[in-house]
This record gives C-alpha cells, structure tokens and sequence, in this order.
C-alpha cells in the first residue's frame, strides 16, 4: 500500500519500539515537518509475533503491530501507517519489508502503508521525504537523547528517592519535544545550553551512598535499547544495585554511514563515499561535543567513534565494519573505562549467540581474560534463558560481596 503526500494529513506515523529513549524525541522531528506521529507503547502479545520469521526484532515489531491494530492502542486503523527504523550496518532487516506487509495483509490489515527510511535499497515514498531540515531534526533528537541517557544511566542506580530519575528524564522529554519540533535544537548553541542544563538537573537529584556493580548492556539497537525487546533487561539490572553503561545511538549511527562508505567504497558511486564519508565527519563533530559535556560532567560516557574504532582495529584485528564488529567495539569500549562485566541481549539470527561468542567474546577474552561475557539469547527455550539469567544475577551478587 502506497503511502501518498494526501495521506500525510490525514494518516497517523505509529513507529514500533526500538529505541526507547530517543523515539520520543525523534517523534517530534517528524511532527514538525507536518507529520503526525505516535510511538507504540503496547507491549507485543506472542501469539500475535510470527513464528516463521527469522529475525527476532521484526517478529517483535509485527506482534506489536498486531497487537495495537487488534487492542485498540491505534485510533483508526484505516487512518494509520508504520513506519519502520531504518538497517543498521550489515543487517538483513530490510530483506522483511515485503513480509511485514504480508503479516498485515494476513491478519486483515492489507491496507496499512509501511514505510521504511532505508539509506541503502533507497526506498522512496511520495508522502514521505526526508529533507534537510527533517534530517538536522532527527540528529538533534538524538544528540539529546544520548545526553538524557547518559544522565539516566548516571543517576538512577544511586537515586536517593526510588523512581526520581525516570521521573525527570520523562520531564526534559516533554519540555524538549515541543522546542525539536520547532527546530530550536538545530542550533548548537541552544542544544548545548539544553545540554548543560539536562546535566545541572540530573546533578542536583538527591543520592544515597552504597556499592554499585558496573555493568556493560551492549547487542544490536532492538535487543539494546527497547524494553519490548530484552524484556526489560535495563530495570532488572537497576533492582540488583547496577550502574549500566549503555552506549548512546549516535556511535552506532556513525558505525552504519562509516559502514556504508566502504560499501560504497568497494560496489558504488565516488560521489556516495564521498557524501558519507562527509556525514561521517559531521556527525563526529557533534558526537565531540556531547563527549566534552559528559566528561566535564563526570559521568560514563563512551569514546568518540573514531578512537573506538582504531582501538578495535588494535585490539580485535582489522575486520569490516558492521553490526558484530560494532558489538564488540562497544563492550572493549566499555572495558577500558573500568567495566570489567559485560550481558549481551542475543536473539538467533543474523547477530546470533554463535557469532557473538566466535567474533565477539573470544577475541574479547583472548585480551581481557580478567572480564566476564554474559549472552541472554531470547530466543532459547525459557528455561535455558531464566538459568543464563540467574547466573548473571549469581556474577553481580559476587561483585558485590
């Protein structure tokens, strides 16, 4: 189904969870391009998720999907499209677009547009453009989020009053959007005062003394950073005293045009490489910036892209960039910053336990034997996973002691 420049007006934009502190933001970015959206919230029903899909996000985000269209959480299914995340470096989630619209045309819905903004098949929409001024929008959004998320990840395991942190961070979510939507966030000077004063609020929470366990949650976007996804991995960790390193989104995004750059590099135009290799560039600029604001603050933060990816290459060996070297990167990251206790959501699949193990722990531990890898693959009967997960929950309580 087509989704047509008269359906931007009279269509809501439902995005599926994936990313879960920055969805709320980037939201705002499309609305203010004239754009009506929503973020599905809804947590997706397992008889609803298909069976024979074999990739574990797309099998979440179709039940999810199914489970807002059947449970009412969208207002008028007849008035409704999705829009899909965008493939990360090297994933094969773009080869589900047919078949997610074929879940919905089998479950009664063959009238729902999806829409994808996939840099690398160039799909187009007539209803959906992604111009310039949507673009520095959306990387607004994210800049702020990674900022949000880092303070989060700061504050919350050291909370003096239990929910305050998550508390604020849904405040500073309400209070941005309106000023993305506008465009304000596009300059950097107002986004770095939003910054400064994200980490003066976060800063003045009350906090109680006590052990924390530093903890590295790393895996690919779905499995990373949505609760829909690894169940709610991120409140477990918090309940057991951790403090959670979790990389921002703008490394990642960084991995993926630096990915595409040498795709372009090797199959396509000069002028593609190019015209990554300037994004690429850009985007650094602005990820030094955040970095700066995070370490004046004291908190965790990642490394900028370009020291995470030489250390890799020192570390790891030299290997194409794509979503396991990106993996791996992250947790050495992670390491070398004083973390020294990695779990890794997995689901079978393309990013599968095996090839995390093989490409990721082993070489990791072949570097770092001192450092424990936990894998909770999601996709394993229950049982198997609820023993993975009491043997991580055993690691941290040693930690502790």
């Amino acid at each position: 189904m087509e989704f047509t420049k008269e359906m931007r007006g009279t269509h809501t934009l439902y995005l599926p969870a994936m990313l879960d502190q920055h969805f709320p933001l980037i939201r705002h970015a499309l609305r203010g391009e004239g754009y009506q959206v929503r973020v599905l919230r809804n947590e997706p029903q397992e008889d609803k998720c298909p069976k024979n899909c074999a990739c574990y996000p797309v099998s979440r985000m179709v039940g999810q999907m199914l489970s807002a269209l059947d449970g009412g959480d969208c207002e008028n299914p007849r008035r409704s499209a999705f829009l899909l995340p965008p493939a990360g470096a090297g994933c094969a989630g773009e080869n589900h677009f047919r078949p997610i619209e074929l879940a919905l045309e089998d479950a009664g819905y063959p009238d729902i547009p999806v829409l994808a903004l996939n840099v690398r098949e160039r799909q187009f929409f007539p209803g959906l453009t992604l111009t310039p001024g949507l673009a520095r929008k959306a990387l607004s959004a994210i800049l702020l989020g990674d900022m949000l998320q880092l303070c989060l990840m700061d504050a919350a395991p050291a909370e003096a009053e239990p929910g305050a942190a998550e508390a604020l961070h849904r405040q500073w979510l309400h209070d941005l959007g309106p000023q993305i939507a506008a465009g304000k966030t596009c300059s950097g000077a107002h986004r770095r005062a939003c910054c400064r004063e994200i980490v003066k609020s976060f800063a003045a929470l009350p906090r109680r003394e006590g052990p924390v366990v530093k903890v590295v949650m790393a895996g690919e976007p779905y499995l990373k950073y949505c609760a829909a996804g690894n169940l709610d991995l991120l409140h477990t960790l918090w309940a057991h005293g951790c403090k959670v390193w979790l990389s921002g989104f703008v490394g990642f995004g960084i991995c993926v045009v630096d990915a595409l750059q040498e795709q372009f590099g090797r199959h396509g135009s000069r002028a593609l490489k190019n015209a990554c290799g300037m994004a690429r560039d850009y985007a650094q600029k602005l990820q030094r910036e955040l970095l700066e604001l995070a370490a004046g603050a004291g908190l965790d933060h990642p490394s900028l892209y370009q020291t995470v990816k030489e250390r890799a290459a020192q570390v790891l060996g030299p290997r194409p960039v794509d979503d396991a070297w990106y993996l791996g990167a992250d947790v050495l990251d992670a390491l070398e910053s004083g973390y020294d206790l990695a779990v890794i959501p997995c689901a079978a699949g393309c990013l599968g336990p095996e090839r995390i193990r093989r490409e990721v722990a082993e070489p990791l531990g072949k570097v770092r034997p001192e450092a424990r890898v936990f894998l909770l693959d999601y996709t394993a009967p229950p049982a198997d996973r609820e023993a993975a997960l009491a043997g991580l929950l055993a690691a941290l309580e040693e930690r502790r002691a």
